[in-house]
């Protein structure tokens, strides 16, 4: 998690041995994963000496949770937002983050360091609580069973993504609609461009990040191309912005 939030692009599991059933298919992933990655422009980012001003402002849409998607680059940019938003948010966050298999627990061991908000790691449905981070155990999507509750669903063999993005913010668009907040990361593919379009259109706000603060500028640009993403901000900005709009107007004197 350290080398992750350092710059490293990917985890990968080791190929198992020859004697190994997995070790075909481990074999194709890392190949396939240095392949791609291969084309990945590798630049050093240092993080702004100031925090700029959000530009945006509480509307008058209720906002009840906020659901983030991300991939390649994705745990770096995760501390970033998560600590822009503060530990006094007033909604819970849902977060699909690919891993590979084997370190659910240990991003969201180090995001508990690292970020203000409580971290749990979801094995069973359980009570949204503002204020609070959640994450699926590895090999498990997430999604809101019911509005204040989510829960997780196993993977099938013909999921892509692990957690889906997709799914998450479908089950959002289901329970929250237009009271939700959607966000897309720095991440390969497409997974969430499509969830992420149907809480545009339910009347949700929507954020992805800017390609110049991505690590890989896949899932963004995915949704962007469907006309989901409201709002494009770099990634400095974004999580400030998103706590903008959750922070009551104060009346004026």
């Amino acid at each position: 998690m350290a080398a992750l939030a350092a710059g490293a692009l990917a985890v990968v599991r080791k190929p198992a041995g020859p004697a190994d059933p997995a070790s075909a298919t481990d074999r194709e992933h890392l190949i396939r994963t240095l392949r791609l990655m291969a084309g990945v422009k590798v630049v050093t980012r240092h993080p702004p000496r100031a925090k700029p001003t959000p530009v945006l402002h509480r509307t008058s849409n209720q906002i009840d949770i906020v659901a983030i998607a991300a991939s390649t680059g994705g745990p770096a940019a995760l501390q970033t937002v998560l600590t822009d938003l503060g530990a006094h948010m007033p909604v819970p966050v849902v977060i699909a983050q690919h891993m590979a298999v084997g370190f659910a627990q240990a991003l969201a061991d180090w995001l508990a360091s690292v970020v203000p908000q409580p971290i749990h790691v979801v094995t069973r449905e359980l009570s949204l609580t503002p204020g609070h981070v959640y994450i699926p155990a590895d090999n498990l999507h997430l999604v809101i069973k019911q509005p204040g509750t989510v829960g997780v669903i196993p993977i099938s063999d013909t999921d892509r993504y692990c957690p889906s993005a997709d799914r998450l913010f479908a089950s959002v668009v289901c329970h929250y609609g237009a009271r939700a907040i959607g966000v897309i990361l720095t991440g390969m593919g497409e997974d969430g461009a499509q969830g992420l379009a149907e809480l545009a259109a339910a009347g949700a706000i929507t954020f992805g990040q800017d390609e110049a603060s991505c690590v890989v500028y896949g899932m963004p640009k995915a949704a962007k191309a469907l006309g989901a993403v409201r709002y494009e901000l770099p990634l400095e900005r974004l999580g400030l912005s998103v706590a903008a709009l959750l922070t009551p107007v104060q009346p004026k004197d």
